[in-house]
């Protein structure tokens, strides 16, 4: 994925053209994915499709308790 691509860097050194997604760090060491965004994005492609995947739950239940991925329940 785009953070083995070697174009990270730090969030205040980005232009507009590069993908802001974090990485690691925090505050004025936070690091980003780095890569060219998409057209319209603030990321990459790959960290575009990441962005805007459905929660990892299920949104309709027929009784009222909504299970999550990891087992718990969702009220």
């Amino acid at each position: 994925m785009s953070e083995d691509t070697g174009h990270r860097r730090l969030l205040i050194d980005c232009e507009r053209l590069h993908c802001r997604w974090p990485i690691d760090g925090a505050g004025a060491d936070l690091m980003v994915c780095g890569d060219a965004v998409r057209e319209g994005s603030s990321y990459c492609e790959a960290h575009h499709v990441l962005a805007h995947l459905p929660p990892p739950w299920k949104t309709v239940s027929v009784g009222g308790i909504v299970p999550r991925v990891d087992g718990a329940a969702v009220n």
